[in-house]
């Protein structure tokens, strides 16, 4: 009686056990039944914690896979790729289970972990290993050398039809391509470049805008707003411009683009929602002279001048992807616009004052100027870093309290009998045994 009293208290604490000979043996479970065992004989709040959190991340899962259309894959390479990952996370697992045993395994079990990570990083991330050769990823190509050297600024480019330098090669030789190849594509950017030709269901659907399907795209005023000097193409489309190299895909050289960045006199600050369809409507002299700014960017823009006239030159002097500097200046107040793509992240300064940057023609980057000739420097400096820094704190934060507090609340509910020896109480459950010794004295 005594042994099945104890067995019956140590099987709801340990597992299972079997009687041979009259003697216990007890067997370890599984890690399912380990999880299913700690789960079931968890109190309600544990239980209502753990079911809370799989359907977050249940429902997050559905969402994420329903929010968009899904996308066609290779089962050749996520299959083998998932199954070894799968099996890293069993064994992961099954490693970590071991951690919670005391003793010296534990650090046999925290040298596997290591170990597991190490395996992780060479198998997944093994070309990016330091000790590997340089290699240039994109060799240069005879096309790429000809749209390299016919310009001292970065070139910019489209493609039509088909891809005849990858995206990635131009971004990996300096070649400003409009089509681009970001992690996040702005939106606004999408619906500009849709002016020429719709781009919305790519965009949202690849992260990504299509090489362009119509040659007639490159005769849009937003083309030269773009500053599309170059058109990657078969050599039949002759339309489009001045065939510079030919081969099986030939150059075209754009006659009227509008540079990286340009001067206006005259601008019009109108509402977010009005900015795209005014600039639908504007012609290539419009679009070289007058600047349409979204009010939600600019506190007190200077007052319009009366005559419309395109600027003066500009001079760039540094260009580069998150940092570009210009001398640029004329006799009125005026508006310097760059063709390139607005964010929040952009900070300018005039002559070393900082000034706010405007988003102009719906996507573009401005910067108000006062008469006289002016150095204008902008950097790409964007608030995410600091916002995660908070945020990484503050989580710390609220798990170092949580964890705190559940330690409190355990210590709490322990019993406080002095009868009761320290050492029959279970830390790992809070459990108290001492009916053990009760039942043990009525058998006997």
């Amino acid at each position: 009686g005594q042994i099945l009293d104890r067995g019956v208290e140590q099987h709801q604490r340990a597992g299972t056990f079997w009687f041979s000979r009259g003697e216990v043996h007890r067997h370890r479970p599984g890690i399912a039944a380990h999880m299913d065992h700690r789960l079931l004989r968890a109190d309600p709040r544990q239980r209502r914690r753990v079911l809370v959190g799989g359907g977050i991340a249940l429902a997050l899962l559905i969402v994420s896979l329903t929010a968009v259309e899904l996308q066609p894959f290779s089962w050749s390479y996520i299959v083998p790729h998932l199954l070894f990952a799968g099996l890293l996370l069993l064994v992961g697992v099954g490693v970590l289970l071991w951690l919670s045993r005391d003793g010296p395994k534990r650090l046999i079990a925290g040298v596997g972990v290591v170990f597991l990570l190490a395996v992780d990083l060479w198998v997944f991330g093994f070309r990016y290993h330091p000790f590997q050769d340089a290699q240039p990823i994109y060799s240069e190509t005879p096309l790429v050398h000809r749209l390299l050297a016919s310009s001292r600024t970065r070139p910019r480019l489209a493609r039509l039809f088909s891809y005849w330098i990858p995206v990635n090669a131009a971004l990996t030789h300096r070649l400003y391509d409009v089509q681009g190849y970001d992690s996040f594509i702005p939106t606004r950017y999408v619906e500009l470049v849709g002016l020429m030709e719709n781009q919305s269901a790519n965009a949202r659907r690849f992260n990504v805008i299509y090489n362009f399907s119509d040659a007639s795209a490159f005769l849009s005023p937003i083309a030269d707003l773009l500053g599309i000097r170059f058109v990657l193409a078969p050599s039949d489309q002759v339309s489009l411009g001045t065939p510079q190299f030919m081969g099986d895909v030939s150059i075209f050289t754009r006659p009227y683009p509008i540079g990286p960045a340009y001067l206006v006199h005259c601008w019009a600050v109108v509402p977010s929602n009005s900015t795209l369809e005014r600039v639908r409507t504007m012609d290539r002299s419009e679009l070289r002279s007058i600047g349409i700014v979204d009010q939600a960017t600019v506190s007190s823009p200077p007052i319009r001048n009366s005559s419309c006239t395109p600027g003066e030159p500009v001079r760039l002097q540094r260009y580069d992807p998150e940092e570009v500097t210009i001398t640029a200046g004329s006799d009125r107040p005026s508006l310097l616009v760059m063709t390139d793509t607005w964010d929040e992240g952009w900070e300018a300064t005039i002559d070393g004052v900082e000034v706010p940057v405007a988003r102009v023609d719906h996507s573009l980057r401005g910067v108000f100027l006062r008469s006289g000739r002016h150095r204008v420097d902008l950097r790409y400096r964007p608030d995410w870093v600091g916002q995660g820094l908070w945020i990484t704190g503050f989580s710390v934060i609220l798990l170092s309290a949580f964890v705190l507090g559940t330690r409190f609340v355990r210590k709490r509910a322990l019993p406080l009998d002095p009868d009761v020896p320290r050492s029959d109480i279970s830390s790992a459950d809070g459990v108290d045994h001492s009916s053990e010794d009760a039942g043990a004295q009525r058998h006997s």
